[in-house]
């Protein structure tokens, strides 16, 4: 079991907790809630990390009879097992994991099962966090990149074709309405159909997983690939023999939100029942 450094303890503190006091129900219903951190915005250093404190923010959302929190890491979010705790300078709130701040884009794309096709693309294209810092990223299942091998990946043209899966701006899904989304410096243009916080489409590639946290701004997962010209779709002939091969790939890799899984640190279990601490605090 890997140890965190002290500073990874004392970050980890100050990313759960917010800047002022907060209740469950203030904090979260149904739709996702995006909370400033008292790191988001600091001068808080990234650990060597590209990206901003201005993406440290904390996700919650209502789950059932549960609130769930998180970062990188929706599919493996931390619990609120005992809430509303009032202290004489804020409100505390207990989760069952310790939760860390936002990793940089790159790690989270090489570290999230099903997008391991869309980072051996990006690698491909020498795309790295940097490129999407103030971003937000649709990132594209493994079932819909398995129509092109990753090899096939190569060109200038393609590399446009990969960033126009990627929107200037900051957009989780509480922020995402039905309209229109453009990038003024990659002219890159997506359509946003929302019908619930759970039901949205862009363009015509329906969101699997949304509001993954990163250290350079939002990433979602959609099914399909998002080509705005047809000569954007990689051209390598052995894409056909690769597509023989897909069916088997397929079966093995994750598909669903639910079998996504995130390969993180492991804090010791000093940290592992952890107090949401909101409101502000004096840190000795």
């Amino acid at each position: 079991m890997e140890t965190l450094p002290e500073i990874e303890y004392q970050t980890t503190f100050k990313y759960l907790t917010l800047l002022k006091p907060m209740t469950l129900v203030e904090m979260s219903n149904e739709s996702t809630n995006i909370l400033k951190t008292s790191l988001t915005g600091s001068n808080e250093p990234l650990r060597g990390r590209n990206g901003s404190t201005m993406d440290f923010v904390l996700a919650i959302a209502k789950h059932g009879q549960d609130h769930v929190l998180w970062s990188s890491s929706p599919q493996s979010p931390g619990r609120v097992v005992h809430g509303d705790i009032k202290a004489s300078n804020g409100i505390l709130h207990i989760i069952d994991k310790a939760i860390t701040p936002p990793m940089p884009a790159e790690w989270v794309l090489q570290n999230t099962p099903d997008l391991s096709e869309f980072y051996k693309v990006s690698r491909n294209l020498n795309l790295t966090s940097e490129s999407f810092n103030g971003k937000t990223l649709f990132a594209v299942s493994n079932s819909a990149m398995l129509q092109f091998p990753s090899e096939a990946w190569s060109s200038p043209q393609q590399a446009l074709a990969i960033q126009s899966h990627m929107i200037a701006g900051t957009y989780y899904s509480n922020n995402l309405t039905t309209s229109q989304i453009n990038d003024p410096n990659t002219k890159a243009s997506l359509s946003v159909t929302k019908l619930t916080d759970n039901d949205i489409n862009i363009n015509e590639a329906k969101v699997l997983v949304k509001d993954i946290l990163t250290a350079n701004g939002p990433m979602h997962i959609v099914d399909k690939l998002m080509f705005r010209r047809q000569e954007d779709k990689p051209s390598d002939e052995s894409s056909k023999q690769h597509l023989v091969n897909v069916a088997s790939t397929q079966t093995s890799a994750a598909t669903s939100p639910h079998d996504l899984q995130y390969h993180g640190h492991v804090i010791t279990p000093v940290m592992l029942c952890i107090a949401l601490i909101v409101g502000f605090i004096m840190l000795a």
